[in-house]
């Protein structure tokens, strides 16, 4: 008995859920990658213009550039490894297709590359999702940090520019709670397709038992 049909619509699955989350993607981490960078950028002239002077506030000037530019790179990291399972699943299908007309061997091959797809997967999705997690500790963090520091640089007379820096922490905290969203849906896709595997999995070794008789 060679592979069934149903491995076959398995990874069609597998491979319309990599899509979908892709489609997810560039409307949610890209955009607050953006909104972080302006974010960064106008903490930066609120510095120039507020004339609040304060080592600590410059300090989380730098904090916050270095947080954006982190977020970028794994919005880089994240979009690079959908590609790259979008490039496993399609060698993967081709394994199939060819175990589709062969017998117990290349059932064996199957296993071999589904297991490679579903720990390389694991492995890449979990660190980039404890990266997003760290980001977003950060952001509440750096958001805090802010309110505090502007409100020590401020006085009574200056409690207008404290607002603009309280403002741009409540942005902050909005962008950490939309990237917890984007986290979130990391974990749901990477959830789905490690149950697409199993099942992969479960079928493939009914067809090697199949074989075998």
């Amino acid at each position: 008995m060679s592979i069934s049909p149903e491995a076959l619509q398995i990874l069609d699955r597998m491979l319309e859920a990599n899509q979908e989350y892709v489609g997810q993607l560039s409307g949610s981490v890209p955009r607050i990658a953006q909104e972080l960078a302006t974010l960064a950028s106008d903490y930066s002239m609120y510095m120039l213009r507020s004339g609040l002077t304060s080592n600590r506030l410059a300090a989380l000037d730098a904090q916050l550039q270095g947080v954006s530019a982190s977020l970028h790179h794994v919005q880089f990291d994240l979009e690079q490894q959908l590609r790259d399972d979008v490039y496993a699943l399609r060698l993967l299908q081709d394994v199939v297709l060819s175990a589709a007309q062969e017998i117990s061997p290349m059932i064996g091959a199957v296993q071999i590359a589904v297991n490679t797809y579903s720990a390389d997967m694991d492995r890449a999705h979990h660190s980039i999702g404890a990266l997003l997690r760290s980001l977003i500790l950060q952001l509440r963090n750096l958001a805090t940090n802010i309110e505090i520091a502007a409100a020590h640089a401020g006085s009574s007379d200056a409690s207008t520019q404290v607002d603009l820096f309280c403002t741009l922490a409540t942005l902050l905290r909005t962008l950490a709670d939309r990237l917890r969203a984007a986290a979130d849906e990391l974990r749901i896709f990477e959830q789905t397709q490690s149950g697409h595997a199993q099942l992969l999995r479960s079928v493939i070794a009914r067809d090697e038992t199949g074989a075998v008789a």
